[in-house]
């Protein structure tokens, strides 16, 4: 009885090190470290988000695909779904009407710039890269509201390898 689970096992171990070490690196899942999460105090707008999960199915320099939950301090939750070019364009993003916008150009050093608008015209502006060992995504850019106060910000993923995405 004990072979079929540990080839079962086995099964999930090389799958899990294949897609560590696959040539897409933020293909996979992640969990946002809420822990190392940086943005200026004067937005306090920023800080009530407590947990996000992103389920990148899609990432290979020309299409952008995603399935993202996030849960905010009051329990409200958000679950977006993206689908888009790579092409440094606007494209509307998540499943909310009017839709957010975002933006993602692949960069020569294969980090990704993203801009996104959100729907009350924050700006987004941020270079996301994975860590060389590819567990940890790294977002760093500046936030800018609407009237006009603006910060850096960080925000750190940490891959989770008992979720394979299916592509």
């Amino acid at each position: 009885m004990r072979s079929p689970y540990i080839a079962v096992l086995c099964f999930a171990v090389v799958s899990a090190a294949s897609a560590q070490n696959a040539p897409r690196p933020y293909e996979g899942a992640w969990n946002w470290d809420r822990a190392a999460f940086v943005a200026p105090d004067n937005m306090p707008e920023l800080h009530h988000m407590v947990a996000e999960t992103m389920l990148v199915y899609r990432d290979d320099g020309q299409r952008f695909a995603a399935h993202i939950d996030q849960v905010f301090d009051e329990g409200q939750r958000r679950t977006i779904h993206e689908d888009f070019a790579e092409d440094g364009r606007p494209h509307a993003a998540g499943t909310e009407m009017p839709a957010e916008t975002i933006a993602i150009r692949v960069a020569a050093d294969a980090s990704r710039h993203v801009v996104s608008q959100g729907l009350g015209g924050e700006i987004h502006d941020m270079l996301c890269h994975v860590s060389g060992d590819t567990m940890t995504l790294s977002c760093t850019g500046r936030h800018v509201m609407p009237d006009g106060r603006s910060g850096d910000v960080i925000y750190i993923y940490h891959r989770d390898l008992n979720v394979i995405p299916v592509s």
